[in-house]
């Protein structure tokens, strides 16, 4: 197995612990919305969000620089709506902005990034030649791996899309 074979296993593992940890998460906020955790991940949201959104862009830099995965049209669309939400984010967390703007700007960004990445999932997987991309020569329906079935590139960025978005829905 190579190293690439093993980060990619790693990452899948990990995308699809994050998503059980989403699903549960959003569970007890409908549960108990005054609980601990809810109350945690409401004061903190932007602060996870700024580490999700990190993790992200470091995650897709080191695919496409490290590993060697060129990214697809549909990839660059999704990476305008990640990259600027790091930064967007880290600010708020220095100077302590809550404010709705930053909110707001997060989730359509955000919101923007899952439509993309879900349209690219749905479509790989059931109409793959319905991906042609003129302006990149890798083709969007190209990937990379399918690890366990259903965990691939565009499946790991509409996970971390949709955590901000609930993410920022409940910020304080």
């Amino acid at each position: 197995m190579m190293w690439r074979d093993t980060f990619n296993l790693l990452l899948s593992i990990g995308t699809l612990i994050f998503q059980i940890a989403l699903i549960l998460a959003v569970i007890i906020r409908i549960a108990l919305p005054k609980g601990e955790i809810s109350k945690f991940l409401s004061r903190n949201a932007l602060k996870i969000s700024f580490l999700i959104a990190l993790a992200g862009m470091a995650m897709s830099l080191f695919y496409s620089e490290v590993v060697g995965y060129a990214p697809c049209e549909l990839c660059w669309y999704q990476r305008i709506a990640l990259y600027p939400l790091m930064p967007l984010f880290g600010f708020a967390w220095i100077f302590g902005e809550k404010g709705r703007a930053i909110r707001w700007t997060g989730i359509v960004l955000a919101g923007a990034g899952a439509i993309v990445s879900a349209y690219q999932y749905i479509a790989t997987a059931w109409f793959p030649t319905s991906l042609t991309c003129a302006a990149s020569q890798v083709s969007c329906a190209k990937l990379y791996f399918n690890t366990f079935g259903f965990i691939t590139i565009p499946l790991m960025a509409f996970t971390a899309f949709i955590a901000v978005v609930f993410l920022l829905s409940i910020a304080e």
